[in-house]
């Protein structure tokens, strides 16, 4: 996802939040990092403003469990560091 994402390619599936498709559209104003633990930590930057305050939309919607999106554990953070 993460390279559909940086490539603009959004997959526009079917039960996915309306959040996805803007960053789809910003890909390329997003840094994306992942840490493997017991579950997956992806923490995602950007620079710009309006994409941060999407990330972080996103980030509500799948760090509550991921139950939006099926993962068993997961967890967003977006900030305008750019680390």
């Amino acid at each position: 996802m993460i390279a559909r994402m940086q490539a603009k390619r959004n997959p526009e599936v079917i039960i996915q939040s309306a959040t996805p498709n803007p960053l789809f559209e910003q890909g390329d104003a997003i840094k994306t990092q992942m840490e493997m633990i017991k579950g997956i930590i992806v923490t995602q930057t950007s620079t710009d403003p309006e994409v941060v305050q999407l990330l972080q939309t996103h980030a509500a919607e799948v760090s509550d469990g991921g139950a939006w999106h099926g993962h068993s554990m997961s967890a967003c953070r977006a900030s305008t560091t750019g680390k």
